[in-house]
């Protein structure tokens, strides 16, 4: 059974894409759409300027986690943190933060 508040979050997008989707990448619209189709999501596109994701989801799943659960008191639900925040992603905030060396050629200009 799909969150509740799944299917109010789920629009089309002005360009006919899913909002879920990145809308550059053929599979990821045919996987948006799909969930869509199971969701029974109108295919009326939506001409909200905002759409109704990200920030408004974490929200949606942190509410409904809380209402579902009675958790421990050491279990923290948050809304949104960046992915390198948890334990197991914090290589790619390192992995981020590395600058490229730039290397000079020892060759010098105009002796080749």
């Amino acid at each position: 059974m799909p969150a509740p508040f799944a299917k109010d979050l789920c629009k089309y997008r002005v360009n006919g894409k899913p909002n879920t989707s990145d809308a550059s990448e053929k599979l990821s619209v045919e996987i948006g759409e799909a969930l869509f189709d199971v969701l029974g999501v109108s295919h009326r596109r939506s001409d909200e300027k905002d759409e109704p994701t990200g920030g408004q989801l974490a929200k949606a799943v942190r509410a409904d986690l809380l209402e579902m659960f009675a958790l421990a008191g050491s279990t923290e639900i948050s809304a949104e943190r960046k992915l390198f925040e948890f334990a197991q992603y914090r290589h790619v905030g390192v992995i981020r933060d590395v600058k490229p060396v730039v290397r000079r050629s020892s060759v010098p200009r105009g002796s080749v």
